[in-house]
């Protein structure tokens, strides 16, 4: 590889994989393997096309629509949810080639309530970071990440996924906990200048002078 960012630059991985996780907390678990999995066939990025397969055999997700993911417009396996899911995440990942987003919005909020499209919108982010950090960087050496640093199990043994897709979900929760801990530590956020009055009156009608 290039450059291992996990020892170079720490600060910068942690939070991808909070976000990472912290969007499986809100979202199926297997819908966000099949989002980061279409993102990284459209990236191009091998390891993470093989981690987010793997990931959602281990849940339960059968070969037939992982082999048909890539034509998911044209297929008949995928709910819904899951196609208004996979259409949002193309858009974010391809917004150059794609533009508008609006069609896709609608779609989405007719699945999804806002907290799931901020979180679905988080997940397509930290796949799309993974790739790039993968592609330019390139893959450490036995690198397990995109949310969870737990082996995957053998996809043919049920009692296995079970016990796999339980402790990634105790995973999730533990990220939760901890994130809910570190709020209570530090203690509300200050006032930000451009929230609104409404929530701080005493903000309206202030200018907004340099220092000095």
């Amino acid at each position: 590889m290039r450059v291992d960012y996990r020892v170079v630059f720490p600060e910068a991985v942690h939070p991808l994989r909070e976000l990472d996780q912290h969007a499986r907390a809100v979202l199926e678990r297997p819908l966000v393997e099949l989002v980061g999995l279409r993102v990284s066939q459209l990236a191009g990025c091998r390891h993470c096309v093989q981690q987010y397969a793997q990931n959602a055999g281990a849940l339960g997700t059968d070969d037939a629509r992982l082999l048909q993911l890539s034509g998911w417009r044209e297929g008949k396996l995928f709910t819904q949810r899951e196609r208004a899911a996979l259409g949002w995440s193309e858009v974010l990942t391809m917004l150059p080639v794609i533009g508008s987003s609006e069609e896709a919005y609608q779609a989405l909020t007719t699945q999804f309530d806002e907290r799931e499209i901020v979180a679905l919108t988080g997940a397509v982010i930290a796949a799309n970071g993974w790739n790039r950090l993968h592609i330019g960087l390139g893959t450490p050496s036995g690198a397990i990440e995109h949310g969870t640093q737990t082996a995957q199990a053998p996809t043919g043994d049920p009692a296995t996924r079970q016990l796999t897709s339980r402790l990634k979900e105790l995973e999730a929760e533990l990220a939760t906990a901890r994130e809910e801990y570190r709020r209570m530590v530090d203690g509300p956020s200050g006032p930000r200048y451009y929230q609104s009055g409404a929530i701080h009156p005493e903000l309206d009608d202030q200018t907004i002078a340099p220092p000095g």
